[in-house]
């Protein structure tokens, strides 16, 4: 049985390794969406297919063909229907619809990443056969 064992342990081992993340967190970087519409103090973008992006949420807005040069923060104010109004909290030079929106994706909870739960499964295989029945 002591074979089996560090068969199993090793094969766990293995796959810790081959499944692990691919890109750095550092890598993982910004959400883009282009800028619709421009106010005095406040402009709309579209986020369709990005049910993440809510109110609340803070982000910049940037110069892509300056090499993404800020041009603002701002404050997403409200979202409806894959539209988002957001206020302008501080800039650097006068947003157009030339700019696009920088917005970082929220992380999931630790007890949603799939790592968890297979940490957990290989925690609780690994205990009981060492500890035995």
């Amino acid at each position: 049985m002591p074979s089996f064992q560090r068969t199993l342990l090793t094969a766990i081992t293995v796959a810790a390794f081959v499944l692990r993340p691919v890109s750095a967190h550092a890598q993982s970087g910004y959400v883009r969406f282009d800028v619709a519409t421009v106010a005095d103090t406040t402009f709309t973008f579209a986020t369709i297919g990005a049910r993440w992006v809510s109110a609340g949420q803070v982000g910049l807005t940037v110069d892509p063909a300056h090499r993404d040069a800020l041009i603002a923060r701002f404050r997403i104010a409200r979202v409806d229907s894959g539209r988002a109004t957001a206020v302008i909290t501080s800039q650097t030079a006068r947003l157009t619809t030339s700019h696009v929106v920088l917005l970082t994706r929220p992380k999931r909870p630790f007890y949603a990443q799939p790592w968890f739960w297979g940490g957990a499964v290989a925690g609780g295989v690994i205990g009981y056969l060492v500890h035995g029945r």
